[in-house]
């Protein structure tokens, strides 16, 4: 019997790494108010959200850890195969419950990032979560080395990389992925406007940079960038892949981002001042102060099963929405697996129209496929995937020249969230591989490295002009969502390639998107998967060709 072992690995660092996926965007969304109705509620010294009470104490490690020396000792008795089997899914029921208060404590960190309290209870739900998937390591292993009759069945489904996870982890690992817990705490409390933080950011980088190549050698790998890309996101494309589809970026996408904001601008100072507010009001204000109400007829234009289950983001038994000045500004959405639902967080400036319509897509999914057990590049797509059927959906509410205005900063927007993508992974492996550094470790390393890069896409001036402050954004991903931002460039460009079709075939698209977000998924193969659905591959050139022509 195998007990989800990936999934347990993944819930690890899953929910770190979403949160990311909305807070991906690089113009900041201008703060408003939000409706009452959909507000959660803050009691003072109350930890609770979602309908769900913080109770974490050490009674549940004490119970875990009871329970597997209860396992082992009906596996020593040659016990009956289902005696057995309750007690592995108990088990299983209790990591999911401690997994769960931890990304509950996560929530709580995130709504107010000078709470000492919810940032103790982060702390120590982060250790309990990573001690106790530790400690039931120490059992598989004890297992694996037996002769017990239950042990063919216990491992009858796992896998090569499952395996080399298990026989591979050590106390030390459990201790460095606490370090880097602990390095994220720190690294959040750092004050961007001080003049230290760079320094700071820096020195807090290369610790977990340290950690993260020690991780990677300890599972057989040369750098933590290759380990991470095969072991921890099970990318089913190869680094090969990874450096044709740079030079397509190079290539296409980099002169046509100067296009679409060159294009973006004209139209939008061609429109009358109305209509002005209306897109700034699409692209920044929050969703429910938009005229129309795009997010709710959205979800009402879907398919019944579809929008009633995005339509839960508005509901507080699923959001938490806050303006609050200390909380947390991004967006994400995790899933309670103890009860299998999904949960979404709405921080300042992230409540927009298009921001909660991609946490929407990633609720759907969640709640489709009963989890955040989805290779992160579907994942992807399954969010920006959602704001492009939303944005064509969009047609029929506002004008022509307003449509085609709001199109073409979405494909701009688009464009560079692939460019800053591809840039961010590229910087990262050379951090992790050490190509051709001149630099000493620390600040200036890392800054000689990006400005390297950016060479290769257009040059920095262009990236700041065109793209995003990059000397500056680089620094608040990079110790948030490690080796991660390449899965967000590569879905960004299968969700352009949806856009296409949609253009074409509003409905096609649309059943294309529900079944790659709810239908059969093929397990860690995202490009099977768009085969499967009928889109092209992002290492196809002629996808590019084709999103070449979304703004001619």
């Amino acid at each position: 019997m195998k007990l989800l072992i990936k999934h347990l690995c993944c819930l690890l660092a899953l929910l770190l790494m979403l949160t990311s996926t909305a807070s991906c965007r690089f113009l900041k969304w201008q703060r408003g108010e939000l409706d009452e109705d959909v507000i959660q509620e803050e009691t003072p010294n109350s930890y609770a959200a979602f309908g769900r009470e913080y109770t974490l104490d050490d009674s549940d490690r004490e119970a875990f850890s009871k329970m597997l020396k209860e396992a082992l000792a009906l596996m020593q008795s040659n016990a009956e195969e289902a005696v057995i089997d309750e007690k592995i899914y108990q088990i299983e029921d209790l990591f999911y419950h401690i997994s769960d208060q931890a990304d509950l404590a996560y929530v709580f960190f995130c709504m107010d990032g000078e709470d000492q309290t919810a940032s103790e209870y982060y702390t120590y739900a982060s250790e309990m979560k990573n001690d106790v998937y530790y400690e039931y390591m120490v059992m598989c292993q004890t297992v694996d080395a037996s002769s017990y009759p239950y042990r063919a069945h216990f491992f009858e489904d796992w896998t090569e990389n499952d395996f080399l996870e298990m026989r591979q982890y050590t106390e030390e690992i459990s201790a460095i992925r606490k370090e880097n817990d602990e390095i994220l705490v720190e690294y959040r409390a750092l004050d961007p406007e001080d003049d230290s933080f760079g320094a700071e950011m820096s020195r807090l980088y290369w610790e977990m940079v340290k950690n993260n190549q020690t991780l990677a050698k300890k599972f057989g790998y040369s750098d933590y960038a290759s380990y991470a890309h095969e072991a921890i996101y099970e990318r089913d494309y190869s680094h090969e892949e990874l450096v044709l589809l740079r030079e397509y970026v190079q290539t296409y996408l980099v002169p046509l981002c100067r296009e679409a904001l060159d294009s973006f601008l004209e139209g939008y100072q061609m429109l009358n001042p109305l209509d002005q507010l209306l897109i700034s009001g699409w692209m920044y204000n929050d969703y429910g102060d938009v005229t129309g109400n795009p997010v709710e007829a959205y979800f009402a234009s879907l398919p019944q099963s579809m929008g009633d289950c995005m339509s839960k983001v508005l509901q507080q038994e699923h959001a938490v929405f806050t303006n609050d000045v200390t909380a947390y500004e991004g967006a994400f959405t995790g899933y309670f697996y103890e009860d299998s639902y999904p949960f979404c967080y709405f921080g300042p400036g992230y409540q927009s129209v298009f921001t909660v319509i991609h946490e929407a897509g990633h609720f759907w999914a969640a709640d489709s496929q009963g989890g955040l057990d989805i290779d992160l590049d579907l994942a992807e797509l399954h969010s920006q995937g959602n704001e492009w059927m939303m944005l064509e959906f969009s047609k029929g509410m506002m004008s022509e020249a307003c449509y085609n205005v709001l199109r073409t900063y979405k494909i701009y927007e688009s464009l560079a969230t692939i460019i800053v993508s591809v840039i961010i992974d590229e910087f990262e492996e050379m951090v992790y591989t050490g190509a051709a550094s001149p630099f000493s470790d620390g600040l200036a390393c890392l800054e000689g490295y990006m400005d390297e890069i950016c060479t290769r896409y257009g040059g920095k001036q262009f990236i700041e002009e065109y793209v995003t402050d990059i000397s500056t954004y680089w620094k608040f991903v990079v110790i948030e969502s490690p080796v991660y931002y390449i899965s967000y460039g590569v879905s960004a460009i299968s969700s352009l390639t949806l856009f296409s079709e949609a253009t074409k075939d509003y409905a096609k698209a649309l059943s294309i998107y529900e079944e790659l977000s709810a239908g059969e998924l093929i397990p860690d193969a995202f490009l099977e998967n768009l085969k499967q659905a009928g889109l092209a591959t992002p290492f196809d050139e002629n996808v590019y060709i084709a999103i070449s022509q979304l703004i001619k």
